[in-house]
């Protein structure tokens, strides 16, 4: 009995110790959202998925954080819950979930199809089916026991499937000692516990089947305490723990084998050991009650020390309900508390929310109002905290009380306080809104006014008080809203006020000031409203440097509100405005920005604190931002972590000296402990809710076979018309799941994963036939992507016409179709290749002959052309019979003669390479002798073109085997192209050079080059490079292609490089040695090379190019008598000269030497005819003939044309274009003199028409024309009628009108009707004259000047002269007419 006295003595000491502690309990039971389907909770398990099952005496619910679903007894269908009524959960292997319910015996969830089935088993066994099941236990066999309610203890043998039923028999000690069993659990030795209520516990030996009983025995102190064992968990070192009707026991095994009873004083605040209803020990090793009308005790089983929680009124957290039903642990450590009637709480020690204190109506020690603007801790660690409608609060943080200092009690109070400060005399301020300063003197208990300095527009004791600061003097600075800021010395009792001045940009930006702060160096930070921040760095000076917004400059200052100013543990200086928070760079005077970019939930910040690691704590109107500044990390708390609103309250906020940080709101305020807030998040579990199809639940939906459940990631398969669907997911998360984010994508549909922030389905319609997976993955609690995803595979079958069987036989549809379209195509194809075939070489042939036209229109133009010029002469001499010509017209014929021949001798050759039957008739000499002559023939040619033409040969013998007639041609050709194309002053080189085994030949020069597309043609037979300048072909297209066959004929081969307008360069490689041709190939005799005379007709291309010097000079507009002026045009400078030496006789020539200077000349001395050739550079004849025919100038003047085309369409297409006549080449020089005495002729003839009056009237006012020629009359007619009275009007006012020069003008007319300018106004004139006369209105003297005569006498004698009677005489002859 002493032992037993010691024994409560030790636990009456450990219980007072115990209620010492109860003030500094500070955990928070948070009660869920979610609605259960019944408030009492009777039992809680948690599941392998994560899944919190929670039992009530009206339905099973499942919780995962944010869905609850319910699962309710249904009579009609088997496979639903059992009894709704639920007395125990327990989940065994596999994650089957047993629940035991009340009089309705057990059942076990399956996940697959949402279904509740039962063990199976050999032979049913009703007396299960009604029983009330108070717990489960499954052993390590896999065997499942069953505590029943009066039944006993049932065991399903996992072996055979067979149920063995244990009841209590009197008769059998060894059976168990009662049959209502409450629990069964076992202790990792192999041994059974088994509780009861009324026998105590029982220890079932699995191997001898036995019950050994332990009963309460008054006289043993090792006996459980009481024999109502209610509830019974195991412990963490092997022991086993009972809650009884008499508190709590713990039995251990000790070191001899024995078990012992301990019996734990816990009492609770009643003084009383509670009914325990339900126990667990945690993996802190306390062990929790729960306990009937108790409340919730905690023991801590190292020191024994316990504590009991119980409904609070006065706590946010506290339980609702102090009879406690059940408990759990849940795989995080959370701790689960069912109460009676109120529902569920959880103790997350991990996520705990921020302590919020706030006014209870029912508590005056409370908070006096919510509305919380600012605080101030003293040396006691108390706070001072005022409020907006509540006036001033006291805190007493040790008995968590607040003394209220209200404006009905204390009438010099005011309701409405802003701020509130105490000095270093602890002395404590207080400003209010539309109260002035106030004061509380050391060691006083009142507050008394302090009088302030008159403000700017506000009375005395209504100032607005934002800021009260004391700066390091000692000084109080005062923020006046409206009133600036406002400086209190203590020492002189003085003030010093500092103001805007609009005058002063040194002044404080605004009278709108809010806050007040001094940094560490001594500077004033003042922060206004709309006006931005002020730094004062010497208040003695007054001088205010000012910070304002720019919306163009993203370094300025965020926002012109400021709120809040802060020196953190670095010195930097952080300033809180309404647009975010912002860094001061001292270097440059800027800012660097923070708000939505970094992930802030709001930018209007209200207060800035820092924690003792330096990060900064801002509360906004969307509650707290947490923010790194060395990461750069952001966190965003809101309600879920406990604030007391999302809106807070400007300025309000304070750190006290125990690290703790304050923040006031519209709701109270917060007391944040940086330390505790954790950063570690659990990583999320996704799974899926429901799959639905149209809407319709593929757990409910009859047909649809789904494959495994929802949560082990199944697997469906759709028909193509079930393609619209939608998936809902979750978390299992029971912290904040609101903070959780997702994202999905449905592979092989989706391109990218969905970001679906908190929305928690998917939907998908129309989704094509085809394999799926959907996938889903979220957030934890810090927004950190999880690395696990729940995955849902799906198949949509295609509809019958798009199955693998239907596409098959489409298939082989398809292939015969194929095989039959092939066979069309292939028979097609041969038929349209043999058209092709056909037509390529009918379009070759096609081509061949338009070649061949164009190459012999060509060659009879090169034929006709020497031809002229021999056939031409020969006829003038037989016609004069003079066989006697001067030298330089037989020089001419001779000239031409041989370049006849050249011409026919390439074709001769060309004919015999086509006909195969040419041959090489080789020698092997020097070449370089044998080319020396050959090349340096060209010079005069150079010389009289003003070229620099350059030769480079070997200086010794350079042996090669060649055909001297062939090798000379193509050297010839080669060197004729060069010259041909090269301007005057150009520079042609020709070089040869020996090599190891050959002879290389260049011909260079830098003339216009060859054009890129032509470069691939150059050497086919008839083709000619046409001058992109004139866009016409030049040469006879044989030149080229003649001269690469005959150095493949000597086994060579011929290459270029030509770049248009920088020149072209030839290579002719020639081998040496025999070996390359046949014996036959080479000459008998070996003639010497006899020199070639420089002076030879064939390499003269050009020889003696006489220019005849026409004086082309200016023709007055008097040299009337001087004979018709001919124009002649032609590129063959010989025929130019010969048709020259033809009309010069009897006209003036002139000469152009092709079509541009043609016109040119044409213009600008309006011959009297011109003689044109048609085949021309530049412009050909008839592009000149167009040309002239549509200028107004020139279109009166006669063109011959001269061909050597011989063919109908071309003579017409002239004749078209305004040709007068057309003369074929070769021309007899007789039929030429007279073509153009003809044209002459009828041009004299239109102009006597056009003078005579009968054909053409060219009085005023009665012109009508209709060709070109006459309009131009009818215009100068026109012009001089218009100045018929202007005497001063002349010929060069008339040429200025029809925009022509004087001899222009004068050509014109004279070609037209034979008169000069002078005359044609004069004429005119006269005219006028006549018809006045014939209408008798004005008197003679008046008609002269009306006409333009400025005397009387030569107007007589010019209308005499061109009437034959003077004016008088004219006049009366109309008289007698008329009469």
């Amino acid at each position: 009995m002493k032992a037993l006295g010691i024994y409560f003595l030790v636990n009456l000491i450990t219980i007072s110790l115990l209620f010492s502690q109860q003030g500094i309990s500070d955990y928070q039971f948070v009660t869920i959202d979610q609605e259960l389907s019944q408030n009492t909770v009777s039992a809680m398990a948690q599941d392998q998925e994560g899944f919190l099952w929670i039992g009530s005496r009206s339905g099973l619910n499942r919780y995962d954080g944010i869905n609850m679903m319910s699962f309710m007894h249904d009579e009609r269908d088997s496979t639903s819950l059992c009894n709704n009524y639920i007395r125990s959960l327990y989940i065994g292997t596999n994650n089957r979930v047993f629940v035991g319910s009340l009089a309705g015996g057990y059942c076990i969830y399956n996940d697959t199809d949402g279904t509740f089935g039962k063990l199976p088993t050999a032979e049913r066994y009703p007396e299960l089916d009604h029983v009330t099941v108070n717990a489960f236990y499954e052993d390590q066999k896999g065997n499942i026991w069953i505590a029943t309610e009066r039944k006993g203890l049932f065991m399903w043998r996992a072996q055979d499937q067979v149920i063995v039923q244990y009841r209590h028999n009197e008769n059998d000690s060894w059976g168990i000692s009662s049959n209502t069993v409450t629990g069964v659990i076992g202790d990792g030795r192999g041994n059974l516990w088994v509780s009861t209520w009324g026998g105590g516990l029982n220890l079932f030996d699995t191997n001898t089947k036995r019950f050994i009983h332990y009963r309460h025995d008054e006289e043993d102190v090792n006996s459980p305490y009481s024999n109502i064992i209610r509830c019974m968990t195991g412990g963490s070192d092997g022991h086993i723990w009972l809650g009884t009707d008499r508190g709590v026991d713990r039995v251990s095994y000790d070191d001899r084998g024995k078990y012992r009873f301990e019996h734990m004083v816990i009492k609770s605040e009643e003084d009383e050991e509670p009914f325990v209803l339900d126990l667990i020990e945690d993996k802190k090793q306390r062990l929790w009650i729960g306990s009937e009308n108790h409340g919730l005790g905690i023991l801590d089983t190292d020191d024994g020390a316990y504590h009991w929680y119980t409904v609070d009124s006065k706590k946010e957290y506290s339980i609702k309900n102090n009879s406690i039903w059940s408990l759990f642990e849940d795989q995080k450590g959370v701790i689960w508390v069912g109460t009676f009637n109120k529902g569920i709480f959880k103790l997350d020690e991990g996520n705990r929310k921020f302590p919020v204190y706030k006014h209870n109506p029912y508590d005056e020690t409370s908070l006096t109002h919510n509305a919380v603007s600012s605080f101030y801790e003293d040396k006691k660690g108390n706070v001072w905290i005022g409020t907006d409608g509540g006036g001033l609060d006291y805190w007493d943080t040790e008995a968590e009380s607040f003394t209220h200092y209200r404006k009905d009690e204390y009438p010099q109070m005011s309701n409405q306080v802003l701020s509130v400060m105490i000095d270093s005399q602890e002395n404590v301020w207080v400003g209010n809104w539309q109260g002035g300063a106030l004061v509380k003197r050391k060691g006083s208990s009142t507050f008394k006014k302090f009088k302030l300095p008159p403000g700017i527009k506000v009375r005395e004791g209504r100032e607005n008080v934002f800021s009260i600061r004391e700066d390091q003097e000692g000084k109080l600075w005062f923020a006046v809203f409206r009133s600036g800021i406002q400086v209190y010395d203590p020492k002189t009792e003085t003030f010093e006020v500092f103001t805007h001045d609009e005058d002063d940009e040194q002044s404080l930006s605004s009278n709108l000031t809010r806050y007040i702060f001094e940094d560490s160096k001594g500077r004033f930070w003042i922060g206004t409203e709309g006006g931005g921040l002020n730094v004062l760095e010497d208040p003695s000076t007054g001088v205010f440097r000012r910070f304002n917004h720019s919306a163009d400059d993203t370094t300025t200052i965020s926002d012109n509100t400021v709120q809040c100013v802060l020196e953190d543990n670095q010195g930097n200086i952080w300033v809180g405005t309404s647009g975010g928070v912002n860094l001061y760079n001292p270097e440059n005077d800027s800012f660097t920005r923070y708000g939505y970019d970094e992930g802030f939930a709001d930018v209007v910040i209200h207060s800035i604190l820092s924690d003792d690691k330096g990060m900064l704590w801002m509360s906004t109107n969307k509650g707290l931002v947490r923010f790194d500044p060395e990461t750069g990390k952001v966190r965003n708390f809101d309600l879920n972590d406990g604030l007391q609103s999302m809106e807070f309250f400007k300025h309000s906020s304070f750190k006290l000296s125990t690290g703790a940080l304050l923040f006031g709101g519209v709701d109270g305020f917060n007391v944040i402990h940086p330390a505790q807030v954790s950063d570690v998040f659990e990583e999320p579990k996704v799974y899926l809710v429901d799959f639905k199809v149209s809407n319709e639940s593929i757990k409910n939906m009859a047909g649809v076979h789904l494959e495994k459940g929802l949560i082990e990631g199944g697997q469906v398969r759709l028909n193509y018309d079930q393609n619209d669907f939608d998936f809902e997911f979750a978390q299992i998360n029971f912290s904040q799941t609101s903070k959780n984010e997702y994202a999905y994508r449905l592979k092989n549909y989706d391109k990218t994963w969905q970001q679906a922030g908190n929305r928690r389905e998917a939907y998908y319609t129309n989704v094509p036939p085809g394999s799926y997976t959907f996938e889903v993955r979220g957030t934890d609690n810090g927004g950190e992507w999880s690395s696990q995803e729940a995955s849902f595979s799906l198949v949509v079958d295609p509809p019958w016409y798009a199955s693998v069987w239907a596409y098959v036989l489409y298939s082989m549809f398809l292939l015969g179709v194929l095989y039959w379209a092939f066979q069309v195509i292939i028979n097609r194809e041969r038929l349209q290749t043999k058209l092709m075939v056909e037509h390529m070489e009918l379009s070759k042939m096609q081509e061949l002959d338009q070649m061949k036209s164009s190459f012999f229109a060509n060659i009879s133009h090169e034929f006709r052309s020497p031809l002229t010029l021999i056939l031409g002469p020969l006829k003038a001499m037989i016609e004069k019979k003079n066989y006697v010509s001067n030298e330089e017209q037989v020089h001419m014929m001779l000239r031409n003669a041989e370049n006849l021949l050249n011409l026919i001798n390439q074709l001769l050759e060309l004919s015999k390479l086509e006909s195969g039957k040419m041959r090489l008739e080789l020698v092997t000499k020097d070449v370089t002798a044998f080319l020396k002559p050959i090349v340096h023939s060209f010079s005069s040619l150079a010389s009289r073109n003003n070229m620099a033409y350059k030769v480079v040969m070997p200086k010794g013998a350079v042996e090669l085997s060649f055909d001297k007639d062939k090798l000379e041609k193509i050297v010839v050709n080669l060197l004729s192209n060069a010259f041909k194309y090269t301007n005057d002053y150009g520079k042609v080189t020709v070089s040869l050079r020996e090599e190891e085994d050959k002879v290389v030949l260049e011909v260079k020069d830098d003339g216009i080059g060859i054009p890129q597309e032509d470069q691939d043609y150059i050497f086919n037979r008839y083709y000619r490079v046409r001058d992109h300048k004139s866009r016409k072909s030049k040469g006879t297209g044989i030149g080229l292609s003649l001269t690469k066959e005959l150095v493949e004929l000597h086994h060579g081969h011929i290459a270029f490089k030509s770049e248009e307008n920088e020149g072209t360069s030839f290579e002719v490689h020639l081998f040496k040695g025999t070996m390359h041709f046949e014996a036959e190939d080479f000459e008998l005799e070996d003639e010497q090379v006899a020199p070639i005379s420089a002076n030879q007709g064939i390499y003269e291309i050009e020889e003696s190019l006489y220019k005849s010097a026409s004086s082309n000079d200016q023709i007055a507009e008097e040299e009337d008598k001087k004979l018709p002026l001919i124009l002649v045009t032609e590129d063959n400078t010989d025929i130019r000269l010969y048709i020259k030496s033809i009309l010069e006789e009897e006209y003036r020539v002139i000469q152009a030497e092709d079509g541009n200077d043609g016109v040119s000349k044409a213009q600008e001395f309006i011959p009297d005819l011109i003689i044109s050739d048609v085949m021309m550079p530049g412009k050909d004849g008839l592009e000149l003939c167009e040309e002239i025919k549509s200028n107004v100038k020139t279109s009166h003047i006669p063109v011959i044309l001269l061909t050597a085309k011989a063919s109908n369409d071309s003579a017409l297409t002239g004749f078209e274009l305004g040709a007068d006549y057309y003369i074929t080449k070769p021309f007899n020089p007789k039929l030429l003199s007279l073509r153009v005495r003809n044209a002459l002729k009828t041009r004299d003839q239109i102009r006597g028409q056009l003078l005579n009056k009968s054909t053409f009237n060219i009085n005023p006012k009665n012109v009508k024309i209709a060709s070109r020629d006459e309009e131009f009359i009818a215009k100068a007619v026109a012009v001089i009628e218009e100045n018929i009275s202007n005497s001063e009007f002349y010929v060069d006012d008339l040429g200025r009108e029809l925009g022509m020069s004087r001899m222009q003008l004068y050509r014109k007319l004279k070609g037209l009707i034979g008169q000069s300018a002078n005359e044609f106004i004069r004429s005119i004139r006269l005219k006028r004259a006549a018809q006045l006369i014939r209408q008798d209105e004005l008197n003679i003297s008046e008609i002269t000047y009306q006409v333009g005569f400025n005397d009387l006498q030569y107007f007589r004698d010019c209308f005499k002269k061109q009437y034959g009677v003077n004016p008088s005489e004219y006049a009366q002859d109309v008289k007698e007419k008329i009469n």
